[in-house]
């Protein structure tokens, strides 16, 4: 018997730019996922990616010119921290986690890590509205916090590309799953940046642990789910 890592994913459409200063626009998604039906699942791993791709890269010289050759940061394998971001999952007719489901980051991080063993982040790796959201000039920052790539002394440095890129949310099912419904929600507030990641649109992938097992016979042997 062993676990076996497959994959299913949900998204979640680009949302409505808060159209005044101090105003915010609530999305939610609900989503049902039949990709680990009638399976036995362990350890689970969200991972936010954009579904625009084009927003992962830009130029080679700190200038956040969208669509050029060289990723921001951790590229397609990002997963983008959102704003007053809420998940909940619903398994065999109850919520699996209480109240509102998981909306504090630190939770968040501390259950990843209870999940999947230590992950090393770095420093505003999993917060967002701390640069990652908007690699052009308004974030420009030549002294403080920086682990880019880029030249370190080029004065268009920018803040870390890295940073709200390590958003990954992680949790334990250990049941036979019959089918697994999301309920996602995240809050969009007044942008006006070049780009958006708060506000875009994402696939949400799921990595989950799926037990299966060998049986030998007489004819010879079968590997089934269990």
């Amino acid at each position: 018997m062993w676990n076996e890592i497959e994959h299913d994913l949900f998204q979640v459409a680009d949302a409505t730019n808060a159209g005044a200063d101090n105003s915010r626009v609530t999305q939610n998604v609900e989503s049902v996922i039949n990709g680990f039906d009638n399976k036995f699942v362990s350890r689970v791993l969200m991972v936010k990616s954009l579904t625009n791709k084009n927003l992962l890269k830009g130029g080679d010289d700190g200038s956040g010119s969208v669509g050029a050759n060289i990723a921001f940061g951790n590229g397609n394998a990002s997963s983008i921290a959102q704003f007053e971001e809420q998940v909940q999952v619903r398994h065999q007719g109850a919520n699996l986690f209480n109240g509102d489901g998981l909306k504090n980051d630190a939770w968040k991080q501390m259950l990843l890590q209870e999940t999947w063993g230590v992950v090393t982040i770095p420093p505003f790796g999993a917060l967002q509205t701390v640069g990652a959201e908007n690699t052009s000039l308004v974030c420009q920052n030549v002294n403080g916090l920086k682990f880019s790539f880029l030249d370190q002394d080029n004065a268009n440095e920018k803040l870390s590309e890295t940073q709200g890129q390590y958003s990954y949310i992680g949790f334990q099912i250990e049941d036979r799953v019959k089918q697994l419904q999301f309920s996602y929600t995240r809050t969009v507030a007044k942008d006006t940046a070049t780009i958006k990641y708060t506000q875009e649109g994402l696939d949400v992938h799921l990595y989950a642990e799926v037990r299966k097992q060998l049986v030998l016979g007489q004819n010879g042997y079968e590997v089934s789910y269990v």
